[in-house]
């Protein structure tokens, strides 16, 4: 009996995701609907059923000290950080094509607006994933919050908040290329600082990072015998993932605006709304 070699199993691998991804081309807006609506109802499921929420987690620690639902946070990320890490080393997605390794770090942006965020998660009861799903049990003030974040967003990116956005956060901003460095990413950053080989760089951060969450997150006895806290951080992980293959294999570079991204929240919502307003 002949045994396939390992690169020979991967090059078949890669070989049948490129038939399917030229299946998929033909048609994307079908299956990034489609494959959207399965993995946003299933991740919409496990939020609902697990109650996965980053102020929720925050609540739990400051009200009863419990940090389970914290580390299921923290899980989600390190499951997603692995997922992604396997996608490119696999073939099937091409991370630089993602905005967020953009070399431009917008780290002003990101301070202020992690900040505006976290304050309006408090004042609106959860974050925007959550109010998501408690919209669709027919939770009236979070189809409000919905509607406010959606134009909110719209404001933010081109509409009234625009401008003042690029004049307060433009100067606020590291163009990381000057120092050599060709995106944001951990591995990048430190083969830049250390000399190292890039890929060798990568695999060190993604060990370091998601390994420690790892580590921190499965050494409370708590957390390992919670199935639903186990269950909310995997599954939340796997569907970031899924989300970035759907897009990997439907996407084309010549098209109008080529992006590569997974599950996000902001942008669709002000999306739906102008669908809803133009259709």
């Amino acid at each position: 009996m002949m045994h396939r070699q390992p690169g020979q199993r991967r090059t078949g691998r890669v070989t049948m995701l490129s038939a399917l991804s030229e299946t998929m081309l033909e048609d994307p807006a079908f299956y990034i609907g489609w494959g959207g609506l399965i993995i946003g109802t299933i991740f919409g499921f496990i939020v609902y059923r697990t109650n996965f929420c980053a102020m929720g987690s925050i609540s739990d620690i400051n009200a009863f000290g419990d940090w389970r639902r914290f580390r299921s946070w923290l899980m989600a990320g390190a499951v997603a950080m692995l997922g992604v890490a396997w996608l490119e080393a696999a073939g099937y997605a091409d991370m630089s094509m993602a905005m967020y390794t953009a070399p431009n770090f917008t780290w002003g942006a990101n301070i202020v607006g992690g900040l505006v965020f976290g304050i309006g998660m408090v004042l609106g009861g959860g974050c925007v994933s959550k109010n998501l799903v408690r919209t669709g049990g027919g939770d009236l003030r979070s189809l409000f919050v919905i509607v406010v974040i959606g134009v909110s967003a719209f404001m933010t990116i081109g509409g009234l908040f625009g401008p003042f956005r690029v004049a307060a956060f433009g100067p606020l901003m590291t163009d990381l290329s000057a120092a050599g460095m060709a995106d944001q990413r951990l591995g990048t950053i430190l083969a830049g600082l250390t000399g190292m080989a890039p890929a060798t760089a990568g695999w060190v951060a993604l060990a370091v990072v998601a390994g420690g969450i790892l580590l921190y997150c499965l050494k409370d006895r708590g957390f390992r015998t919670s199935p639903s806290h186990l269950i909310a951080g995997i599954g939340i992980g796997l569907c970031v993932t899924a989300g970035w293959l759907l897009m990997a294999l439907t996407f084309d570079e010549f098209a109008d605006n080529p992006t590569l991204i997974s599950l996000t929240f902001a942008r669709p919502t002000g999306d739906s709304l102008d669908f809803l307003m133009r259709y």
